[in-house]
């Protein structure tokens, strides 16, 4: 940075400035704080409620099984004498405080929120019930229906992970009771307990984060106090503070507060998951302490328990929590051992003896740990009499408690990247209201590039909050229709989207040039948002293409007009920089928007998101009227009407202010809404991002998915011959057929289309699709602009397109050796690196032919090449996937695609740097 900007980007900062970005600081630090304690809630009371219901599951099981053994010796359900009984002593299990010895309890406790047990016939009549009033009753309908419909289609074992339904705001679990194994149900067992339940356990755990939340909120002011009142004073005597001092300092603090949060969260997130796993465990070795003692009082000796290490087997099967179970005598010999991937009759074979004493011995006392005595004896009247002769010992696997926490850290560090890039668009607003405060005094409204950037990241957030899921959302709505095939179908609401936001250009070009930027802006936001809200509603699959033509047509909107913003204030000299700003912020928007979407899908489903993107979709909006209302001018009579002179040329043409000359002019509009130069003296230095953070080369182009939307130039429409020649340029055939176009339909098909389904197809979650987009787009942000600087300078630029191949080709080429998560993590990363060599606009602006028709125009037949191929690419994955759905078909996708940029190079390697005709 030279002199002179060091000097105009360093300011004495006022009380009220000051004040401002503490203010704005801390409410963004609530946020973050916010949504991270919301993630680790929404994480904790599902495994609350998995591990609660499958508890009451497990004693509802035992009363199962005393009901269908009745049954098979002859009791009829609905006359069972004694019913009534069985379903209070079920109740006082379920309500008991906790099944823990006393020594072994920790911090949870449980309430009695009317809870009821009660069993229901074929014909939905409620026959016996804890709760008297509910005797001949019948379950809502809807509860029944879903039943019924569990039960008839899931059979006797497969029914366990969706055996409880919420309704309203009660929560029922049911268990089908058999007359024998390949007949119908002849009833089922239905607890019902109110979210009251749930809701306590979570409210406690919340007024405890809240708490954390107000400590670092407290240390936070007082640390911002000491910086903005104490160090900045000092700082100023010599001259001011610089912006990227304030910036990162403010960046630093948060952070760190955020690390803070997150250490903290993450360890009692640990332990309140061992508190819900103790107790569930306790549970399943109560339930197998009463049936071992049963057969004890019978007269069978411990270590002659028929197939009991089978039974420990199917314990461990069905709790993933658990890692090992193991029966000891009162010796501490081990009898009998499961795990989860074997059984083990130490009466039968000794070889493991060592092993399990070991186990023992490793985590007894810990809190992974669980011990029951079993007991052998009879109770007397008044007193009883028992002896210890063996203890069950259950150890709680720490592989599935660390794969929770490693979740909630991915959260976090996925929420701090999104806080930084937040917090950075928020630290434009701000230095644009100190811009305004000195303007106010000499009263001017001016209009900085920048103010478009937090509103175009605003949009992008909202707008991309749905691509980790789309297709998976999809496939829950599928239904056939027009003969194509489920992963077709899967398919079409991307291609939709991309095919109407390469079709809106055509129509935002000529708006912008004639009306300005503000009217195409605006409606593209409300098109966009108002397809969010469609999507919402769409009761099917039909209506959710059609609602993201609406989103694609106003995203085309949107953005061209941002750029007609951009090119309407700034200049010949900064008009690559204010655009390569504005697809900074589409960017950070993009890497927020598909991980935000992504964690928010795996707490609460699909359909709420679409929601959600289309609030912040509309926040874009308010930015726009509240911050850049000085720039809502109509064309004045001083910007050219001529349909020759505007800058978007054909579909493309960029809005901008006539041409000037001096690269220290920036723009004011005054009263009467005209456009006119202020001169150096009297401007404030603008926002630079180098003042907040290095983002790399700040004059670099634009990265190349995006920068084919944006206009380079101001040229005439050329004539049909060179029109005709530009297309017929076999340079020019081959970079549009050989590279833009296969690699634009791998790089949308691979991560909107294929990543996502791949990725729910071997269990993993939305939240980690997000991510992996996020990684995706970091690239472009912090390593594509250090490479451009180095394309921009080559003589050789189709050296970088083959290397963009070569490593792109890679990408999907690892899929022959490895598969899975391991495989999709690498292929993202290599096609991250890949695109950030892609040179292709560089590559076509050297060409002669280029040049002679205008890049504006050039650039408008490209962009629409590279739409062709993003319409296509979710076809050809489709197409993949129902052909041949073997992840190494990717291999000679990779292969294929290596070969077509070969052929590129040897075609196109003579574009070098070309003097203008």
């Amino acid at each position: 940075m030279n002199n002179n900007s060091e000097t105009t980007s360093r300011h004495h900062y006022g009380t009220g400035m000051k004040i401002k970005l503490i203010t704005s600081s801390i409410l963004l630090l609530i946020l973050a704080l916010g949504f991270n304690t919301m993630l680790s809630l929404s994480s904790l009371e599902d495994i609350y409620i998995g591990s609660t219901f499958s508890k009451y599951t497990a004693i509802g099981n035992d009363l199962k099984r005393k009901i269908e053994k009745s049954i098979k010796f002859g009791k009829k359900i609905d006359k069972f004498f004694g019913m009534n009984s069985l379903l209070d002593e079920m109740r006082t299990h379920l309500i008991k405080d906790s099944f823990l010895p006393e020594d072994q309890k920790k911090n949870l406790q449980h309430d009695d929120f009317n809870l009821s047990v009660f069993l229901v016939l074929p014909h939905n009549e409620i026959r016996y019930s804890t709760d008297n009033a509910m005797i001949g009753d019948k379950l809502p309908l809807e509860v029944n229906g879903y039943f019924n419909e569990v039960f008839d289609n899931e059979g006797n074992e497969n029914y366990s992970d969706k055996n409880f339904y919420k309704f309203e705001k009660e929560y029922y679990i049911a268990l089908p009771v058999y007359k024998s194994v390949n007949k119908p149900w002849v009833g089922f067992i239905v607890i019902k307990l109110n979210e009251r339940q749930v809701k306590a356990f979570i409210n406690t755990v919340l007024m405890h984060d809240l708490e954390l939340i107000g400590y670092i909120l407290l240390g936070v002011v007082a640390v911002f106090i000491i910086f903005f009142f104490v160090i900045l004073p000092g700082d100023s005597k010599k001259g001011g503070t610089s912006q990227r001092v304030v910036s990162v300092s403010v960046i630093l603090i948060l952070l760190i507060a955020q690390i803070f949060f997150s250490v903290f969260n993450t360890n009692s997130f640990k332990n309140y998951y061992l508190d819900i796993s103790r107790e569930k465990t306790a549970v399943l070795g109560s339930i197998l302490k009463e049936d071992i003692e049963y057969l004890l009082n019978k007269g069978i000796a411990l270590k002659r328990l028929f197939m009991m290490e089978r039974m420990l087997g199917e314990i461990v099967s069905t709790s993933p929590e658990l890692s090992n179970i193991t029966i000891f005598d009162s010796e501490m010999h081990p009898l009998y051992m499961a795990e989860r991937d074997r059984i083990i009759d130490f009466g039968k074979s000794g070889d493991e003896i060592a092993f399990a004493v070991d186990h023992y011995n490793k985590f007894k006392g810990s809190d992974y740990h669980v011990l029951i005595n079993i007991m052998k004896g009879k109770s007397s009247e008044g007193s009883e009499s028992h002896d210890n002769i063996g203890s069950i010992s259950i150890t709680i696997s720490q592989k599935v408690l660390m794969s929770e926490l490693t979740g909630i850290i991915l959260d976090s560090i996925t929420v701090l990247v999104i806080s930084v890039l937040f917090l950075m668009e928020l630290l434009v607003i701000l230095f644009q209201f100190f811009s305004k405060e000195i303007d106010s005094i000499k009263n001017i409204a001016r209009v900085n590039f920048n103010a478009i950037r937090p509103a175009i990241f605003i949009f992008f957030f909202g707008q991309t909050i749905s691509v980790s899921f789309l297709p998976l959302y999809m496939e829950q709505l599928y239904e056939p229709f027009l003969g194509l095939s489920k992963e077709m179908i899967m398919g079409l609401p991307i291609c939709t989207t991309m095919l109407f936001g390469g079709i809106s250009p055509l129509i935002a070009g000529p708006w912008v040039d004639r009306r300005g930027w503000h009217e195409a802006f605006f409606t593209g936001v409300f098109l966009t948002a108002g397809g969010f809200v469609y999507t919402w509603l769409a009761p099917d699959a039909v209506h959710i293409i059609i609602s993201r033509a609406f989103v694609g047509f106003g995203y085309g909107l949107t953005f061209m007009a941002a750029n007609g913003f951009v090119v309407a204030f700034t200049d010949e000299k900064s008009k690559s920089q204010g655009l390569t700003r504005l697809i900074a912020g589409c960017y950070a928007g993009y890497i927020c928007g598909s991980s935000t979407g992504g964690m928010l899908a795996d707490r609460f489903g699909y359909n709420p998101v679409f929601f959600i993107g289309a609030v912040l979709i509309s926040f874009s909006l308010i930015y726009a009227l509240v911050f850049m209302k000085n720039a809502i001018v109509k064309k004045a009579g001083q910007v050219s009407e001529n349909k020759e002179d505007g800058i978007f040329a054909d579909a493309q043409r960029s809005y901008r202010i006539s041409e000037v000359n001096n690269a220290d002019r920036v723009f004011e509009i005054s009263k009467d809404d005209r456009v006119s130069e202020i001169s150096k003296d009297d401007r404030f230095s603008e926002i630079n991002k180098d003042d907040l953070i290095s983002n790399g080369n700040k004059d670099a182009h634009p990265p190349a998915a995006f920068q084919s939307d944006i206009d380079h130039g101001d040229e005439v429409p050329a004539s049909k011959g060179t029109l005709l020649s530009f297309l017929t340029d076999i340079r020019v055939l081959a970079l549009s057929v050989l590279f833009i176009l296969p690699s634009s339909m791998i790089t949308v098909g691979f991560l909107n289309y294929f990543m996502p389904i791949y990725i729910d197809s071997i269990g993993s979650t939305p939240s980690n699709i997000g991510r992996l987009l996020m990684v995706h787009g970091l690239f472009f942000i912090y390593i594509a602009p250090f490479f451009s600087r180095f394309i921009d300078h080559s003589s050789q630029k189709a050296r970088y397109i083959l290397l963009s191949g070569v490593i792109g080709s890679a990408g999907l080429g690892i899929f022959y050796f490895y598969g899975g998560m391991p495989a999709i993590i690498a292929s993202v990363i290599i096609l991250g690196f890949a695109g950030s060599f892609e040179a292709q606009i560089p590559y076509a602006l050297d060409l002669k032919t280029t040049k002679a028709l205008g890049s504006a125009q050039a650039i408008a037949i490209l962009s629409s090449v590279e739409k062709i191929g993003q319409v296509a690419g979710p076809i050809l994955f489709g197409w993949l996937i129902l052909g041949q759905p073997d992840s190494r078909n990717l291999y000679n996708m990779g292969l294929a695609y290596l070969a077509i940029v070969l052929i590129f190079f040897m075609v196109g390697k003579g574009g070098k740097a070309e003097a203008a005709c």
